[in-house]
């Protein structure tokens, strides 16, 4: 009798256990997904083509960082990508923490200035001198943006910054386009919309993204058909929302 007892208790053990293990880890996964903080995340394109003066370009995109660093949300992943004409890497990366408050984040991110800047002139000193190749840039990080929105991570933003002239100046599809002409050739614009093949709507499935365009440029005519082209192309790359181009950024819209 003692027996049978002593394995009727060991029995119910096993039973709570095996119930209140099942059930409460079924719970701790749902509310671990559910309480976790939403991810904050920011693709920034760094233009290094010939068309820019290299130390304007360096001190521009050393400025946007410095702001991206003191004002971004905490859980933001950064991700600064040059565009050099050649195969595009990541140039610099990193996380704001979860609990950091604003000046920490500042201060661990100002540290690594040094390096960012040997990273930069070393972009700068391996870009194309014959080529600007913004869309391609923009076409290979898509890859990574468009996972993102498909993720079923949770996501506070997902943004794509691109510090650029968007004087693109390539062999797009094949065929050579240059807007670094004196002159805005608008029939050429024209003919790479107008021939943008329908499968290659890169961005088509972006509905949870943002771009922008900090915009390295005159306020002239020429500069304002490049801004029309631009959103323009956007478009043709099924791209939905309108891009803002701006002169200045704030990462606390982040």
């Amino acid at each position: 009798m003692k027996l049978n007892n002593n394995l009727n208790i060991i029995f119910l053990c096993t039973f709570l256990f095996l119930f209140t293990s099942c059930g409460s880890g079924e719970d701790v996964n749902k509310n671990t997904i559910e309480d976790q903080p939403a991810k904050n995340m920011l693709y920034v394109l760094c233009d290094f083509s010939t068309s820019i003066d290299a130390k304007e370009t360096k001190a521009n995109i050393l400025n946007t960082a410095k702001d991206i660093f003191r004002n971004m949300p905490a859980n933001t992943e950064y991700h600064f990508i040059p565009i050099t004409g050649g195969p595009e890497s990541d140039l610099f990366t990193g996380n704001s923490g979860e609990d950091e408050d604003a000046q920490d984040r500042y201060t661990n991110h100002i540290a690594n200035y040094a390096a960012y800047e040997k990273l930069l002139d070393d972009a700068y000193q391996s870009r194309k001198s014959d080529r600007s190749s913004i869309i391609s840039a923009i076409e290979s990080v898509s890859e990574s943006l468009i996972s993102l929105n498909r993720s079923s991570e949770k996501y506070g933003s997902i943004n794509l910054l691109i510090i650029s002239d968007m004087m693109e100046c390539c062999k797009v599809n094949g065929i050579p386009f240059n807007l670094e002409k004196e002159q805005f050739d608008s029939s050429a614009a024209d003919q790479l919309i107008n021939s943008w093949p329908k499968e290659k709507k890169f961005l088509s499935n972006a509905n949870n993204l943002n771009i922008t365009v900090l915009f390295n440029s005159k306020a002239n005519q020429r500069y304002a058909d490049i801004k029309g082209f631009w959103k323009k192309f956007f478009k043709t790359v099924g791209y939905t929302k309108d891009v803002p181009f701006v002169t200045s950024f704030d990462a606390k819209s982040l």
